[in-house]
């Protein structure tokens, strides 16, 4: 059997997408059958890298991938909270192994936080990038 040169292309674009960095492309394409089940105004704001009041935790995942971190208070109320940080390109040209702080510290920033109650989005910093 001989495989097509056409089918062969898709594949190998395909396995290198999905091999690739943690984007909105390569999550949407990883986790479709979550994607499709979204409404088509979830599906747009989700492929913007954008999350809304409302949405699920799987939503925010497909938008802005995993968190950096994240904290349950179970006894104030049933609140999880997850934060973003990303390396900060900004500082680092200044920021080099010979400056006096750099053993102790990483460039990053912080790039926002989604607050969930009972699973969905109650409020979020509108600060991320498309990523």
């Amino acid at each position: 059997m001989r495989l097509r040169p056409g089918i062969l292309l898709i594949s190998l674009a395909a396995s290198l997408l999905l091999s690739g960095c943690n984007t909105i492309a390569v999550r949407v394409l990883t986790h479709f059958g979550l994607f499709a089940k979204l409404d088509a105004h979830v599906r747009k704001q989700v492929l913007r890298g954008q999350v809304e009041i409302g949405y699920t935790q799987a939503g925010v995942i497909l938008a802005f991938g995993r968190p950096n971190y994240s904290s349950s208070a179970a006894l104030k109320g049933g609140y999880d909270v997850w934060s973003y940080s990303g390396f900060d390109v900004t500082s680092h040209a200044s920021f080099t192994p010979h400056h006096p702080e750099y053993a102790y510290s990483t460039p990053t920033r912080f790039l926002g936080s989604v607050t969930f109650r009972d699973g969905q989005v109650i409020k979020y910093t509108n600060r991320f990038a498309a990523r």
